[in-house]
């Protein structure tokens, strides 16, 4: 998940593509498998510093280290991080409209 300051709006929408430098890595407050990343925009015009939350697990249980390089790409889906050194995504952050299509709901007869 990912937050921001953003009131109502798609969060998703926010992140721009491009590269991003992890400022800090900091253990999720009550929830011990997961991360905040702190990520920093490289050269990306009017792109904002955001935090990321990422379970250990989808990183291998090996969070980057300060000064990595994330890679972020939009997608119609959302958002998909990669990073810089690895060909392939590590985290996909659907955008609300994906995320509530996706959703199980109970089935009622």
């Amino acid at each position: 998940s990912s937050s921001n300051s953003s009131s109502g709006k798609d969060k998703t929408a926010a992140i721009k593509d491009g590269d991003y430098r992890v400022a800090a890595v900091a253990p999720v407050p009550a929830q011990a498998d997961k991360v905040r990343l702190s990520l920093e925009p490289q050269g990306i015009a009017r792109a904002e510093p955001f935090q990321l939350d990422v379970p250990l697990q989808v990183l291998g249980g090996q969070a980057p280290a300060v000064g990595e390089i994330v890679q972020a790409r939009q997608r119609v889906y959302g958002v998909q991080f990669t990073r810089a050194a690895a060909p392939e995504p590590f985290l996909l952050v659907l955008a609300d409209a994906w995320d509530q299509q996706l959703r199980s709901r109970p089935v009622t007869p």
